[in-house]
C-alpha cells in the first residue's frame, strides 16, 4: 500500500533527522559553536524521536489489529517485539563497551557503575551521576521507553480492541499526569514522563486509520503545513524528556503523521530508496554514533580540518551514517532478527486464531492490495 511505504520513508526522514542534529553537535565539537550557517541551526534535528514514538504506537495497533483479544497473543507479541529491538542493540551495546575497555577515551559517556551496564542491557532506565536517565549506549534512552510501551501494549492486548486502544491511551494519560503532579524518583520519574504521550498519539491515529477515515488531500495538505509551522516555531533549545516536549513536539509529529497516514490518495510519489532506507532506520538510528565519532577523529588528527567546511562535514556524516545503516541492517540487524524470530517462532505456541486463518501467526495479516511484511519490517 502507498500510504503505508510513505509511512516506512517517514521513518528514514526521521532517523536522518536525528543524524543530522547530532553532525551538527559533532562540527561544534571541531569547529566550535556558530560555526554552521544559521538556516541549519533551524532544522528540528531532534523531532525525529517524537516521530518514531508516534509512528511506533500507530504501527503497535496496526500490526496487531487482528490480535487484540486473544489472551493467547500477549507472550508472542511481547517475544517478538524483544527479538526486533534487543539483538542489534545489545550488539553495538556490546561493541561500545569492549571499546571502552581498550580504550576507555574513545567512549564519550563511560558506564559509572556495573549496575549501569546492567541496566544498558535490560532496558532499565538507570539515572547516571549528571541525572541523566542515559544507558552505555546513549541513544538507548529512546528505546527503555519503546520496552516500556509495549509492555503497557502487551499488558491490554488480551481485551477486545474497542476496549483495549481507550485503556492504553487511558494509562498513559494517568502515568503523565502522576509524573507532572508528583515528585518520583528515579525511574518512576522516566515512565511517568509526558512524553509517552506521543506513543498515545499514534496509538490513536491507528484507531481512526483503521475505523477507515480518510481525508481529501487539500486537508492533508493543511496537516502537513500545520506540523511544520508547528516544528520551526518550537523552541530552539535542545532537550530529551522535558515535560511539555510532547506538546512542542509531539503535537507537529503526529500532524506530520495523519499528513501521509488518512490521505485518501498519497501527497507524494514513494521514492524506493527512502523506503529501502526506512527499513534500515533503526540501523541508522543506532549506529551513526560510531560513523560521526569515526568522521570527526579522522578530520581532527587527519589533518582534514582545513579541507572542509562545517556544512560540508554535515552533509558527509548523513551521507555516511545513511550508507552505513544499510550495511548495518544487513550485515548485523537483518541475520540477528531471523536467527531470533526463528528461535522465538520455535519456543511458542501459537495461539488460535479467529477466521479462516487459524492457527497461523504473523504480526499482521496484511489487508488486499497491502504489501505483505510491511508491518513485520516497520514494527
Amino acid at each position: 500500500m502507498a500510504k503505508l511505504d510513505q509511512l516506512q520513508a517517514l521513518r528514514a526522514i526521521a532517523a536522518l533527522l536525528v543524524v543530522v542534529s547530532h553532525a551538527i553537535h559533532e562540527a561544534h565539537g571541531v569547529w566550535g559553536e556558530g560555526s554552521l550557517p544559521a538556516w541549519l541551526y533551524a532544522v528540528p534535528g531532534d523531532i525525529g524521536v517524537d516521530i518514531f514514538f508516534v509512528l511506533s504506537g500507530f504501527i503497535m495497533v496496526y500490526a496487531s489489529r487482528d490480535q487484540f483479544g486473544r489472551a493467547g497473543a500477549v507472550v508472542p507479541f511481547l517475544l517478538r517485539r524483544f527479538a526486533r529491538i534487543a539483538p542489534l542493540y545489545w550488539a553495538l551495546t556490546t561493541i561500545l563497551f569492549v571499546m571502552y575497555l581498550v580504550i576507555p577515551s574513545a567512549v564519550s559517556s563511560p558506564p559509572e557503575s556495573w549496575q549501569s551496564i546492567a541496566a544498558s542491557y535490560a532496558f532499565f532506565p538507570f539515572a547516571r551521576e549528571d541525572e541523566l536517565f542515559r544507558p552505555l549506549l546513549a541513544l538507548g534512552w529512546t528505546l527503555n521507553y519503546e520496552m516500556f510501551f509495549y509492555a503497557i501494549f502487551a499488558f491490554l492486548l488480551a481485551l477486545p480492541m474497542r476496549i483495549a486502544i481507550p485503556m492504553v491511551l487511558a494509562v498513559l494519560t494517568s502515568l503523565s499526569l502522576i509524573g507532572f503532579f508528583a515528585e518520583l524518583p528515579g525511574p518512576l520519574a522516566f515512565w511517568t514522563n509526558s512524553i509517552i504521550l506521543e506513543f498515545g498519539f499514534g496509538v490513536a491515529l491507528a484507531s481512526v486509520f483503521l475505523s477507515g477515515v480518510r481525508l481529501p488531500a487539500l486537508a492533508c495538505v493543511g496537516l502537513l503545513l500545520a506540523s511544520i509551522a508547528l516544528f520551526a516555531f518550537a523552541p530552539p533549545f535542545n532537550f530529551d524528556v522535558s515535560s511539555v516536549r510532547f506538546l512542542y513536539f509531539g503535537v507537529p509529529a503526529i500532524l506530520l503523521v495523519a499528513s501521509f497516514a488518512l490521505a485518501k490518495r498519497s501527497l507524494f510519489p514513494t521514492s524506493k530508496i527512502l523506503v529501502a532506507m526506512g527499513d534500515a532506520s533503526y540501523s541508522t538510528y543506532l549506529s551513526h554514533p560510531f560513523a560521526l565519532a569515526v568522521i570527526a577523529i579522522l578530520i581532527g588528527f587527519g589533518g582534514l580540518k582545513e579541507m572542509l567546511n562545517p556544512l560540508l562535514f554535515v552533509v558527509l556524516c548523513t551521507l555516511v551514517s545513511a550508507i552505513g545503516g544499510q550495511l548495518v541492517y544487513w550485515i548485523i540487524e537483518k541475520p540477528l532478527s531471523r536467527w531470533a524470530r526463528k528461535a522465538i517462532d520455535g519456543s511458542i505456541v501459537s495461539p488460535p486464531r479467529k477466521g479462516p486463518n487459524a492457527g497461523r501467526l504473523t504480526a499482521a495479516v496484511a489487508p488486499k492490495g497491502t504489501r505483505r511484511g510491511y508491518s513485520q519490517r516497520t514494527a
